[in-house]
């Protein structure tokens, strides 16, 4: 049976430890920010000064929990300006428009407000070099803001400032979108839809179907079945904790769940960690990937019902530095993301494994003793994790390891480490090591787990065999645990949890089309080349030039071919076998890298491209 504890909300924080008044607007945050996303949509469209934002950004910074500060003042406002800043100060104008808090560690950042009249996109004018300069000199002493933030009221991004020169001049800068940033806050804390009864709880048909038929069971709701997979989970690893299992000593679990993409696999694993971590214990949650860091502490946050602290294990080293390396590597190991750790806001980011032991030693210490700390990392930083763990000798508090996409974890590899990709993947295999993470319960999670066949097996043991290799798959119990929970994804289907699909497959293959697909590669390259002339003559680094040809970076013939398909089918010209039209309301098409996916959007609003379709269908450009 579960524990019944009391629900985490956030703390009305006006009266604090630290004797001094918090602006957390009182009574109903909902509502708060409820009339924030209104404010943001009707200054949208206006040319202001942004003093509307300072205030805005103010109200609602404590109410973000993926921010989590526990307080913001406009500068002029802030009541430990005199205590902080140097003697002499000025109250007004000095390039920091607000100050916060960060709610974990007390430290402070420096915000700037930047509001923009957006276009139709939510785009606006990007900012320059003159507007940060202020703001950058005033916030520089990294031994008073741990971060700097530029918030901004849509999509407006930074411009000429290189990361080296902001890196130089203080801490990190982070662009802030707090449209975004209220609209996530607001949509976590709305009333839940799914408050009718569950038709599987209730024993009732699913609907539409008859009721005597036996092969129709009732529609399970996915809050419902989230719920039944933390209760097997956490259930099942007690169990296992206090027996002996194959390969497990006692006083330890592990175990997988396997559950398709977009099923609240994240929401499930934040309630199995609140359930086994108490407060001045730790957890920590791996994942192969910067965005995915991001993004889980994210939804921990928003949605914990017990106080968490939290801290991020992760370089700065994801696919944007070598996309087209990235695109075209098989490697595992290898962080696919976009995101930089600049997405990461209101907690510590490091990698060193001195700054990680402190953190642990801390946990136990004022407000951090009734919180559960919780570090989200990278598989790529797990050994320095393991190292801060066991700097700080903290064993003992050591809870939960949730290893997310843990398939990226199994696998053949070799015993000895030669080189660095065998480092590499040594660090992603290192959540199994009881030594370096030597945590009471590990659950592994995963939407595809990685399953060989005798085939590969036999092959696999005979290379192990060779006291050179060792083998990993999912259904090793000594390594993965037991199975928690499972659903497929036609239980998702038929349960609603995610939409169903059908496959369409388009051919391309008239002469027409190909030569178009051969007009539009010319042009491509000749753009291509043009620009490459440019940045030589403007650099007049060789290296430059080089880095703006074709090489891998555009599209193909093959892919034009490809795009048209899909224009094609936005266009209208998706048909039945008996001749009657699909009707398509949108498409998402992949490409490996961003560049190939610009020049594909680029050239399929192309007029060429449009008056192909046209010509095909009979009549005129479905404008999509």
């Amino acid at each position: 049976m579960l524990q019944t504890r009391e629900p985490y909300r956030q703390r009305d924080l006006r009266q604090v430890d630290d004797g001094y008044v918090v602006t957390v607007p009182d009574g109903n945050p909902e509502g708060v920010l409820r009339e924030a996303v209104g404010t943001l949509e009707d200054r949208s469209r206006e040319q202001t000064d942004g003093v509307w934002l300072e205030h805005l950004t103010a109200d609602v910074a404590p109410l973000i929990r993926d921010w989590n500060l526990d307080g913001c003042w406009r500068w002029q406002d802030w009541p430990e300006r005199n205590h902080v800043m140097p003697e002499g100060t000025p109250a007004t104008d000095v390039g920091i428009d607000l100050v916060a808090r960060r709610r974990d560690d007390g430290q402070w950042v420096a915000i700037q407000a930047k509001a923009r009249q957006l276009d139709d996109r939510g785009a606006g004018a990007p900012i320059n070099s003159p507007e940060m300069n202020k703001f950058l000199g005033a916030a520089s002493d990294r031994g008073i803001w741990a971060e700097r933030w530029v918030a901004v009221n849509g999509d407006v991004r930074l411009a000429g400032h290189s990361p080296g020169k902001v890196a130089m001049s203080g801490a990190p800068v982070k662009v802030v979108n707090v449209a975004l940033a209220v609209e996530i806050q607001y949509n976590a804390l709305a009333p839940l839809t799914e408050l009718e009864p569950c038709p599987h709880c209730e024993g009732e048909a699913a609907p539409g179907t008859d009721p005597t038929n036996e092969q129709a069971p009732p529609v399970q709701l996915r809050s419902c079945m989230q719920r039944e997979a933390i209760a097997a989970a956490v259930g099942r690893l007690r169990e296992n904790e206090q027996a002996d299992e194959p390969g497990i000593p006692r006083g330890e679990a592990r175990g997988r769940i396997v559950l398709p993409c977009g099923t609240g696999k994240t929401r499930i694993a934040l309630r199995i960690v609140e359930e086994l971590t108490y407060a001045g214990e730790f957890s920590v949650v791996l994942c192969p990937s910067i965005a995915l860091v991001a993004q889980i502490r994210r939804e921990f946050l928003e949605n914990a019902e017990m106080p968490l602290r939290v801290m991020a294990v992760c370089s700065d080293q994801g696919v944007a530095a070598d996309e087209e390396k990235v695109a075209n590597d098989d490697d595992a190991t290898l962080d696919r993301g976009m995101e930089t750790v600049d997405v990461i806001k209101g907690c510590p980011v490091t990698t060193d494994s001195t700054e990680i032991a402190e953190w642990i030693e801390g946990r136990r210490d004022g407000r951090a003793s009734d919180a559960i700390s919780v570090i989200f990392g990278t598989y790529q930083s797990a050994g320095r994790i393991s190292d801060g763990i066991a700097a700080a000798g903290a064993a003992d508090g050591f809870k939960a390891l949730v290893c997310d996409e843990a398939h990226r974890t199994a696998g053949v590899r070799r015993r000895r480490r030669s080189t660095a990709a065998d480092e590499r993947l040594r660090d992603f295999t290192l959540c199994h090591d009881r030594e370096a993470f030597p945590a009471t319960y590990r659950v592994y999670q995963t939407a595809t787990p990685r399953i060989y066949g005798d085939a590969a097996m036999a092959e696999a043991a005979g290379r192990s065999k060779k006291a050179d290799w060792v083998v990993r798959h999912m259904d090793d119990q000594s390594v993965f645990g037991v199975e928690l929970y499972r659903r497929s994804y036609a239980d998702a289907v038929r349960n609603k949890w995610l939409s169903d699909y059908r496959i369409i497959a388009m051919g391309v293959g008239d002469q027409e089309a190909l030569d178009i697909a051969n007009l539009l590669v010319l042009e491509a390259d000749q753009k291509a080349a043009e620009e490459a002339a440019e940045v030589s003559s403007r650099s007049g680094s060789g290296r430059a030039a080089r880095r703006a040809k074709r090489g891998e970076r555009l599209p193909t013939t093959g892919d034009y071919l490809k795009g048209m398909a899909f224009a094609l089918a936005i266009g209208g010209g998706a048909m039945t076998n008996d001749g009657r039209p699909v009707p398509i309301k949108s498409c998402i098409g992949f490409l490996n890298t961003i560049a190939r996916s610009r020049a594909m959007t680029d050239v399929l609003q192309s007029a060429a491209v449009r008056q192909w379709i046209t010509d095909l269908r009979g009549g005129a450009w479905l404008q999509a």
